[in-house]
C-alpha cells in the first residue's frame, strides 16, 4: 500500500488509517457522525464498482465509491 491514497483505492482486508476527509463540509461531518474521523482505524471489506463496505469500530459502513474517493487514508503503524 502507498504512503497516502484514497480508502477506494485502498486493498480489501487491509486495515488503514484515515488521515483526512476532503469531501464537503456536511458529507464530512456525516462521516465523523458515523465514527469516521481522522486517525481512526478503517478495513475495506468488500467493493464494487460504485460503492463499498469499510469496517469501522467493528462496525460495517456502506459508502458510495465517489465519497470513499475523498478520504485519504495511509498505512496502519505496525
Amino acid at each position: 500500500m502507498d504512503e497516502l491514497q484514497s480508502l477506494s483505492e485502498a486493498p480489501i482486508d487491509e486495515t488503514c488509517v484515515i488521515r483526512e476527509l476532503n469531501a464537503r463540509p456536511e458529507t464530512s461531518q456525516r462521516l465523523r457522525e458515523l465514527g469516521m474521523s481522522e486517525m481512526v482505524a478503517v478495513r475495506p471489506v468488500v467493493k464494487n464498482r460504485t460503492q463499498m463496505i469499510c469496517e469501522v469500530h467493528n462496525t460495517r459502513i456502506g459508502l458510495r465509491r465517489r465519497i470513499a474517493r475523498r478520504i485519504v487514508v495511509s498505512p496502519t503503524d505496525r
